[in-house]
């Protein structure tokens, strides 16, 4: 059978079942593949746990089975290659050994899967296959391979061109530190790049945080923040309270707001007692019940008496 006609299938097993929305990852890959006129995909369901997107020769195939017998109870299948139409430029067959890897690592990256099976046949990824491989699978611990898994080689010039679609989606984002190093760095090789793309992602599990697994510590700028607390806010000094006789004329004030009018008086008093004596608050209710008083007095106030 020729090389056209060959698929990529990776199997990603799961000892527990996770918490999986298949329906919400099928919706996904449908929003991320072509939809311009002339390149759009056609979705197509076989059952509910197995959908299969056809872009012209291709087909991507993604099926999830549960509650399996055996070492694992959930198996989520990922297949790529040739949907066996006559097409001569099928794009995503023709690159399904790393488009299957990177299917199957952005899904190991949501839900960690326990093994990865990867397969390669000279079919048609159907629903009938993915449950002959699901069957295949193995029911005890000595039928597992422990050796390194399998994975599907890369073409040297395909990984070249991946890496540069990687390099110009970096060099876009960093494109004002790039113009102020001045610098360029041409002339990697593929391992080169690829480890200093690794780092410049920081893909590291070590810097993966698991809740509750920290003590709880104080906030490390808690006390720059206290500093900016008592820059805004400066304590009040002994020297800045109001002296005795300051005192004695705030409450002055206050019985004399009480004799003129005595809900605005008592309120005053109360005030003074909570919160401590203020001059400046008294006086100016004082003013403003002169104020009212001399407005009542007046001709003005006879008019507004007779109005009400």
């Amino acid at each position: 059978m020729q090389d056209a006609t060959i698929s990529t299938i990776a199997q990603l097993l799961f000892s527990h079942q996770p918490i999986l929305n298949f329906a919400g990852l099928v919706a996904e890959m449908d929003q991320s593949l072509p939809h311009a006129p002339g390149e759009a995909h056609h979705l197509s369901w076989d059952h509910d746990n197995t959908a299969m997107f056809d872009h012209q020769g291709s087909r991507i195939t993604v099926s999830y089975a549960e509650d399996l017998p055996g070492l694992f109870p959930a198996c989520l299948t990922i297949g790529v290659g040739f949907n066996g139409a006559a097409f001569p430029e099928a794009g995503f067959a023709r690159r399904q050994k790393p488009i299957t890897r990177m299917i199957a690592d952005r899904i190991a990256s949501r839900h960690r899967p326990d093994a990865i099976y990867w397969h390669k046949t000279g079919q048609v990824v159907t629903a009938r296959l993915v449950d002959t491989l699901i069957e295949d699978l193995p029911d005890r611990p000595d039928q597992i391979n422990h050796g390194p898994q399998p994975s599907p080689s890369l073409d040297p010039a395909e990984l070249a061109r991946i890496l540069d679609r990687f390099e110009q989606s970096l060099q876009a984002r960093h494109q004002t530190a790039t113009q102020a190093s001045g610098r360029a760095k041409p002339g990697l090789s593929t391992g080169s790049r690829l480890q200093r793309l690794f780092l410049r992602q920081r893909l590291t599990p070590e810097q993966v945080i698991i809740a509750n697994t920290l003590p709880e510590l104080p906030h490390p700028m808690i006390a720059e923040a206290q500093a900016i607390r008592h820059a805004l806010y400066a304590p009040l000094n002994d020297s800045e309270l109001p002296s005795t006789v300051l005192r004695l004329a705030t409450h002055s004030i206050n019985l004399t707001v009480m004799v003129l009018a005595l809900p605005v008086g008592v309120s005053m008093m109360t005030y003074t007692f909570l919160r401590g004596e203020n001059l400046h608050a008294s006086a100016r209710i004082m003013a403003l019940i002169g104020m009212f008083i001399g407005i009542e007095q007046s001709p003005l106030g006879a008019q507004l008496r007779a109005m009400i």
